[in-house]
């Protein structure tokens, strides 16, 4: 048997190979798998029960081809940290094990808000530009965006502003004449963009010096 575990998009790939004693591909008479975590504190394993049924996940023939057995995991369901994949497998009457080893870390590219801020005190406007990047790209589709600001007590320094209407690179440009900033004075801004599935929020930061 040949256990092979590798991510593929959102999901975790988990793959056995069968073949009988005479080396021919055979389906086994049942396959399954079980992720254990490696705990950072002792390196021990412990049974990761957050996937499959309990932590038992039962593979399934792949494309009708003899010996070849596997299922997918959604990378979602795993926390973060080093894993111990064990394959457990009976061909012919005979149980049989392989191991294959996963590693989950945190992706820096998921979907989130990015956001700027300007204020530009000769025309007493403040411009905001909002977009969504998902795996390092823009998001070029999303419904609308919100945009409080707040001053440096936590209140908000006037109504929301609100823009259903992105440019062809899916960014916002949120504009506020005469917002009323005080120079040499710091403030946020909490920003809402929402794709039509989730919203995704962020914050801005601005400064205003005369």
């Amino acid at each position: 048997m040949i256990a092979q575990v590798t991510v593929c998009g959102d999901f975790v790939r988990i793959n056995v190979a069968c073949t009988d004693i005479d080396g021919e591909a055979t389906d086994p008479s049942s396959a399954e798998a079980y992720f254990y975590e490696v705990s950072e504190l002792n390196g021990n394993l412990y049974r990761y029960t957050d996937v499959g049924n309990n932590g038992v996940i039962t593979l399934a023939k792949q494309d009708d081809q003899d010996g070849f057995y596997g299922a997918a995991v959604e990378v979602s369901l795993l926390d973060e940290g080093q894993y111990v994949v064990l394959f457990a497998v009976t061909i012919n009457g005979i149980d049989s094990i392989g191991v294959d080893y996963l590693a989950v870390t945190e992706d820096p590219h998921v979907r989130a808000c990015v956001a700027n801020a300007v204020y530009a005190n000769s025309s007493d406007i403040l411009t905001v530009n909002a977009w969504v990047v998902d795996h390092g790209k823009m998001v070029t589709d999303p419904v609308d965006c919100e945009f409080t600001l707040y001053d440096d007590s936590g209140s908000s320094v006037f109504t929301t502003l609100t823009s259903d209407d992105p440019d062809d690179n899916g960014v916002f440009k949120l504009t506020k004449a005469e917002p009323g900033l005080e120079h040499d004075k710091s403030y946020y801004g909490k920003v809402e963009i929402y794709d039509g599935f989730n919203i995704y929020e962020g914050l801005v930061g601005l400064v205003t010096v005369e």
